[in-house]
Order: C-alpha cells, then sequence, then structure tokens
C-alpha cells in the first residue's frame, strides 16, 4: 500500500505571508521547515489515505465539485507535547462540510487510525516543527504579529508520500465559482474513459 494525502493550498497572498515566515524563520538560523523537502507549500491537510495506486483516488478527485473555501486564520498553536508551532484554521461551517464530503467519498482509502478523522481533525498550516523550546518561543515571537486578510482554499491536491518523505503531486484541482455543466461533464468522462 502506498501513502497518500489529500492537501488544500491557499490564495497567493496568503502563501506568500506564510513562505515570508519561513524565509525569516530560516535566515535567522530558527527553522528550516518550508526548505527542508523541495517545492514545499503551505498546506492544510485534509485527510490521509492509503492505496494501491492512486487511480481511483485521481477518478474520485476528479468528479469533486468545490468552490473555493474562505478561511479565518487567527491562532497559533501547539499540538501538546510536539516540537511543532502552526497557525490554526478556525473550523467555520463550509471548512466543516468540505472535511465531512471528502472524508466520505475517500471512506475507503482512510486509514482507521488516522488524525484526521471527523472527530480528530485539527485545521492548521505548520509554521515550524523539530523546535527546541528556545526556538519554539522565538518562532511565536516572529509569527504573532502576521495578519491574514481574506484567505481562502483555492486548491485540493493529492500527494504520494514516499518512502523518503518526499512527496509527489499526483493531481490538482483548482477550486473556483461558479462552476459549469460542461466542465463537470468532462470530469465524469475522465472516470468512464475506456482507454
Amino acid at each position: 500500500m502506498k501513502n497518500y494525502a489529500l492537501v488544500g493550498h491557499f490564495d497567493e497572498l496568503t502563501e506568500n505571508l506564510i513562505i515570508d515566515i519561513w524565509k525569516e524563520l530560516k535566515d535567522k538560523g530558527i527553522s528550516d521547515y518550508g526548505f527542508v523537502y523541495k517545492d514545499r507549500v503551505p498546506h492544510i491537510t485534509f485527510i490521509d489515505l492509503k492505496a494501491k495506486n492512486n487511480n481511483d483516488l485521481e477518478n474520485i478527485l476528479c468528479t469533486t465539485v468545490l468552490k473555493p473555501i474562505d478561511i479565518e486564520i487567527n491562532t497559533i498553536g501547539n499540538f501538546m507535547g510536539s516540537k511543532t508551532l502552526f497557525y490554526g484554521i478556525t473550523f467555520n461551517e463550509y471548512l466543516r462540510d468540505v472535511h465531512d464530503t471528502l472524508r466520505i467519498m475517500f471512506r475507503d482509502y482512510v486509514p482507521y487510525d488516522s488524525i484526521y478523522l471527523k472527530n480528530k481533525w485539527v485545521p492548521h498550516t505548520t509554521i515550524a516543527s523539530r523546535l527546541s523550546d528556545d526556538d519554539m518561543l522565538k518562532t511565536f515571537e516572529i509569527a504573532k504579529n502576521m495578519k491574514f486578510i481574506d484567505s481562502k482554499i483555492v486548491k485540493l491536491v493529492l500527494l504520494e508520500i514516499k518512502e523518503n518523505s518526499e512527496v509527489q503531486v499526483v493531481e490538482e484541482l483548482e477550486l473556483r465559482e461558479p462552476i459549469d455543466t460542461s466542465e463537470i461533464m468532462s470530469r465524469l468522462s475522465r472516470i468512464f474513459r475506456t482507454d
């Protein structure tokens, strides 16, 4: 079985604000979290998945029809006992509905012990991880003054998590509205193609 994750990418402004924080942390020698892996992008993880291959996962994703997700980033948090600091994302009704919908759509592939299950999921985007206590405080001081305005999740991305923890983009889905029926039909035809 291979490991996958379905993540959401932010609008360009929000993404750049978080990358700027990552750059400042790296420049000050506090954390290189944002640059450990090539092409790391600020994101929110919706679900983790296990599958023999990505064909079924791609087919499910390509039938997904969602509008961009308005989000509010207004807290900084830490998972107790971890060395990770994150921006918390307010759990609004639409975000909850999207998470529930994705979890149901991919239910055959979600591990039973997933930390992204309905009553366990904590919507967030990581600022830095593997921090010492001192670096945790320094990171907090840098990250606390960030002001996010009109943030959105604008893309769903299916990632394959390789054995060496590298990630590979399998499929991307832009979230936008309005969506016309020809686009829906085009997505459905990808599932039922005979080639």
